[in-house]
């Protein structure tokens, strides 16, 4: 979710001119000029897209948090406590800064979650790689083959073949079809790579398949 901040200051110092200039000099007519500062706020929400693997994953981690890690984590702070001495206790300060950790992942779980926008490959079809597309690539200088899932960025997980949607790999191949090429940099350079097949099935991971 962004959420993007403006203030239209030029508004707000004509406004202020405006007031000076009818002689407001008083502490009132100094609070009434500083209500004219206008601002806009505009909030743009962005839906995470996943696969209905990824948002059980989510969820379950975000359980194992609230009911393993927070706990086990309340346990050690009491537990440093009683040695006595906070200031130079290092098995406290760790468990502060662990505590800081889980609420935060907690945070992002659930901010996740809510942003969530569920989309199960097995119902989606068409012949254009979208999110949850199975993609089976070539490339065109090595002619070596490669299979992968495009999912949300949570879930990917490049040894079982499932591709973030914002890796460059993704972006390069959403909206294209099957005999189009497409050219990706990568660490070893630019490669190309021909799509051969656009299918929509279940995680690659959990169906046994991919090179």
């Amino acid at each position: 979710m962004w959420v993007r901040v403006y203030t239209n200051n030029r508004r707000a110092l004509q406004a202020s001119e405006w007031l000076s200039s009818l002689g407001a000099r008083d502490n009132g007519m100094r609070a009434v000029s500083t209500l004219a500062l206008w601002s806009t706020i505009e909030v743009i929400v962005q839906r995470v897209p996943m696969t209905p693997r990824g948002y059980r994953q989510l969820q379950d981690k975000l359980h194992h948090l609230k009911a393993v890690e927070r706990p086990s984590n309340i346990e050690e702070i009491e537990v440093a406590r009683a040695h006595g001495d906070l200031s130079e206790n290092a098995e406290y300060k760790f468990a502060k800064n662990r505590q800081s950790e889980i609420a935060a992942q907690i945070s992002y779980c659930e901010t996740r979650l809510a942003l969530a926008q569920v989309i199960d490959p097995s119902k989606v079809s068409g012949e254009r790689v979208v999110f949850g597309a199975t993609v089976d690539l070539v490339d065109t200088d090595t002619e070596d083959e490669y299979r992968y899932q495009i999912v949300g960025e949570d879930e990917a997980d490049v040894q079982n073949k499932l591709l973030s949607v914002t890796s460059p790999i993704a972006k390069a191949l959403i909206g294209k079809e099957e005999g189009d090429e497409v050219r990706v940099k990568t660490p070893r350079g630019v490669r190309q790579f021909e799509i051969v097949g656009v299918d929509f099935i279940v995680a690659l991971s959990e169906a046994g398949a991919g090179k």
